[in-house]
């Protein structure tokens, strides 16, 4: 017996007929999904949609008057593009902690910068999120905690 699958059009993959994963799907998306499985009596199809599950993160800062809301600090800034230098860096809007984001995808900073919010509770990196900020918008890895264990590599690359 053979089980093949196909996600979102794409072509059919093989996979174990009793599960398996399958990558390059983005959190909370809803895909059409065909299953096919052969054997000598013949193949059989069968197709639904499937919705993964979204990837939610914190923005993180333990000096509230630094980076929390209102403070004169203001906030931790979000980016249209995955890095602080303009251009293109361009700031589109800050945010403040303990603020909640969908995230999308990770990226790595385009000009190879670490940013290091160390001092403030956060982490020195050099990867950013893609988070749903006025649309879709880049925050820096180094000021942000994933939910279900702050693994970047929960998402797929941007």
């Amino acid at each position: 017996t053979s089980c093949r699958i196909s996600v979102g059009g794409s072509a059919p993959v093989p996979i174990g007929c009793g599960g398996g994963t399958v990558g390059g799907v983005w959190p909370g998306s809803t895909y059409p999904v065909t299953v096919t499985v052969t054997n000598a009596a013949g193949s059989a199809t069968a197709s639904d949609t499937v919705t993964t599950p979204a990837l939610f993160g914190t923005v993180l800062c333990n000096d509230l008057g630094e980076c929390g809301l209102g403070s004169p600090g203001g906030g931790i800034w979000v980016y249209s593009e995955p890095t602080q230098n303009p251009p293109p860096g361009r700031a589109v809007g800050d945010t403040s902690s303990p603020s909640r984001y969908q995230a999308i995808c990770r990226a790595t900073d385009i000009d190879g910068v670490f940013i290091d919010a160390r001092p403030w509770g956060g982490k020195r990196d050099n990867r950013w999120v893609r988070i749903r900020f006025s649309g879709d918008n880049y925050i820096p890895f180094a000021w942000f905690r994933l939910d279900g264990g702050d693994d970047i590599n929960q998402l797929p690359p941007c």
